[in-house]
């Protein structure tokens, strides 16, 4: 049967521990951005946010150990809606310091999104 696949905190937390230790082994430097999935749930956005962050303030004795730099959002550019779901969510990552990446598709007819993620 299939395992059951952890959570997404417990997921962070052994592929940080399993890149530190690639890089005391080989001396990687390792850095990570995490992804929310526009398409996904708002509560999934706010879910991966709040990981980030709490990783990223937490730097040395939480999940992620100063590996964990930043947010991006993609995904299907025609599912969530900016303004009113995922951007509160963005400003709060850029707020506790961590850096946001925003990818989006040039789609004709949202041009106002596009205006707004700019």
């Amino acid at each position: 049967g299939l395992k059951k696949l952890p959570d997404r905190r417990t997921f962070l937390s052994e592929l940080v521990s399993t890149l530190k230790m690639a890089q005391s082994k080989y001396g990687l430097i390792t850095r990570l951005i995490l992804s929310v999935d526009r398409g996904a749930s708002v509560e999934d956005c706010e879910e991966t946010i709040d990981i980030a962050i709490e990783a990223h303030q937490n730097q040395s004795t939480a999940i992620g150990g100063g590996m964990i730099v930043g947010v991006e959002m993609g995904g299907n550019p025609n599912r969530g809606h900016w303004v009113r779901d995922l951007q509160p969510h963005f400003a709060r990552a850029r707020r506790a310091g961590l850096k946001v990446s925003l990818h989006f598709a040039e789609n004709k007819g949202s041009e106002e999104e596009h205006d707004a993620i700019l």
